[in-house]
């Protein structure tokens, strides 16, 4: 597999903690706009968008509406907690902390390369933006799990959390 000693212009490990960051930031970010979107659609009936929308439309779709807005939400901070775990992992240099982010980006790489089979130029550039990104983003966190596990298996260290054990207890 391909692995990089670095991510842009920063150390791998920094490069992992920014993807981090960034994760949880826009996961929950996201969260909260779909959760804003639920309450809307839980405070305002029918009727108060029956300007905007078609009425029966409004009333046959709100309950699935609501369902996947859900659903979303759930995703996300699923991925928030995932980087959450990508921050802990670089920090302790633990890599089973770092794999749940990194089968993550491996699914969403995936996703993205079947956007490029869309039939529009706007869907195929798009596709290609997004693969070339998120494939990259998924060859940082390879490596930074690569090199984490690596020093792992050298060390012979049984507990990847060695350094958060109390002193004395070793």
């Amino acid at each position: 597999m391909i692995t990089v000693d670095s991510c842009l212009c920063f150390k791998l490990e920094t490069g992992g903690l920014i993807i981090g960051w960034l994760s949880i930031i826009g996961n929950l970010l996201f969260a909260t706009i779909f959760a804003i979107f639920v309450i809307l659609l839980c405070v305002f009936s029918c009727q108060d968008m029956a300007e905007q929308l078609d009425l029966e439309t409004c009333n046959s779709f709100r309950g699935v509406f609501i369902g996947v807005f859900v659903v979303i939400i759930i995703l996300c901070i699923l991925v928030a907690y995932a980087a959450w775990k990508l921050i802990q992992g670089t920090k302790a240099r633990d890599h089973f902390k770092v794999k749940p982010m990194m089968i993550l980006l491996g699914i969403v790489t995936v996703l993205s390369a079947l956007q490029i089979l869309t039939l529009t130029a706007a869907g195929i550039v798009n596709g290609l933006i997004q693969f070339v990104v998120d494939a990259y983003f998924f060859v940082v966190i390879y490596s930074l799990y690569d090199r984490f596990r690596t020093e792992y298996e050298s060390g012979g260290n049984n507990r990847p959390n060695l350094q958060y054990q109390a002193a004395g207890k070793v």
